[in-house]
């Protein structure tokens, strides 16, 4: 007898259509059937440039209203074994799928942080409403290590909760690595929002460049801080602001770059890092997503001090372009990070946990 899984995403975003499209095949092989239904983008999601396509995923408008949103999905999950929800406080139609659990529904299992990881208020109503459903679902798939320790200090079952480990790219290929890069080639890769504090970035590529001969910054993304990025890069002619990349343009693109610089939020990037050999520098922040689990100061990454200024983060990049024995010390454990962190890996965790939700 085939068995159903349905996974629920407001937004499919490009980054995550391989994941979906081997996930399924790989359930598959299993006898458990994937259905995926998403919703369409609001405005602002929009201009980040990142939505994907897959043609076999049921696609629903989603109603939102004032930073709720409702997922008209309950007719295509009638009948199956297992639901897997994004967690937010903000998805009403999870509350829905409890209540109808506990009438004969299928079983509701959460994907998420464990908490809102860029909240500038963790004790707020909001942070403590969403550590009340903590434990609201029948299983957990946490996106790292640390997400799964933190639900299970909350009180859920360990057993119950599948670690992801999040991740968007196949195993590595050192050996397609360029030998040479560009001296002082630097690479920033990512949405343009707020979170990623693209002002400290451009601040400190500043003390780098009158440090380092020969420094390029190559901005990849787009976003809301676009044009602030393009007004900067006109006074600066090391800055190139590169717009969104893809695939192999993307890999392309990180494996020209000795360094890539994040002084804001660390999230899925560290991954593309990882496997373009290109070591991330970045800094303790509060607000850094799971991925952020990853490096590994002094490992695979160069990881400063909470409170590093601008100055002191541009000074440590221009120390680090100065030392090429420290950087493919780095770039050696991004080699491992690469091959540790792979989408690969990703699937077969994530089938595992479908299975072991299913059968309970």
């Amino acid at each position: 007898m085939t068995r159903r899984v349905v996974i629920v995403q407001e937004l499919l975003t490009h980054y995550r259509v391989d994941f979906f499209a081997q996930l399924r095949d790989r359930l598959a092989a299993d006898g458990v059937q994937l259905e995926l239904v998403v919703g369409a983008p609001d405005d602002e999601r929009s201009q980040r440039s990142d939505a994907g396509d897959l043609p076999w995923a049921t696609r629903v408008q989603p109603r939102r209203m004032r930073g709720l949103v409702w997922m008209p999905m309950l007719r295509h999950s009638r009948g199956a074994d297992l639901v897997v929800v994004e967690q937010g406080n903000r998805h009403l139609v999870n509350y829905v799928l409890f209540a109808r659990r506990r009438f004969g529904g299928p079983r509701v299992a959460y994907w998420g942080h464990g908490r809102n990881r860029q909240s500038r208020r963790p004790n707020g109503p909001g942070e403590r409403w969403k550590r009340w459903w903590l434990r609201a679902p029948d299983w957990w798939f946490a996106y790292t290590a640390s997400v799964a320790e933190e639900v299970a200090a909350a009180g859920f079952p360990s057993e119950r909760i599948t670690v992801v480990q999040n991740s968007i790219r196949p195993a590595a290929a050192p050996s397609s690595w360029p030998q040479h890069r560009p001296a002082g080639k630097c690479v920033f890769v990512g949405s343009l929002y707020d979170d990623k504090r693209l002002d400290v970035l451009v601040a400190a590529a500043d003390v780098v460049a009158q440090m380092t001969p020969g420094f390029s910054l190559d901005v990849i993304g787009a976003g809301p801080l676009s044009p602030y990025l393009e007004d900067a890069a006109r006074i600066r002619p090391w800055l190139t602001i590169v717009g969104p990349l893809r695939d192999a343009d993307l890999a392309a693109r990180l494996t020209t770059a000795q360094l890539v610089l994040m002084p804001g939020l660390v999230g899925l990037a560290v991954v593309e890092a990882f496997a373009a050999g290109a070591p991330v520098v970045t800094m303790q922040w509060a607000h850094h997503s799971p991925e952020f689990d990853y490096l590994a100061d002094g490992v695979n990454a160069r990881v400063l001090p909470a409170g590093t200024t601008a100055a002191e983060f541009g000074a440590a990049v221009a120390d680090l372009l100065a030392d090429p024995v420290a950087i493919e010390r780095l770039r050696d454990g991004c080699r491992i990070a690469a091959e540790t962190y792979t989408l690969t890996a990703m699937v077969a965790n994530f089938a595992t946990g479908v299975r072991a939700a299913i059968d309970g």
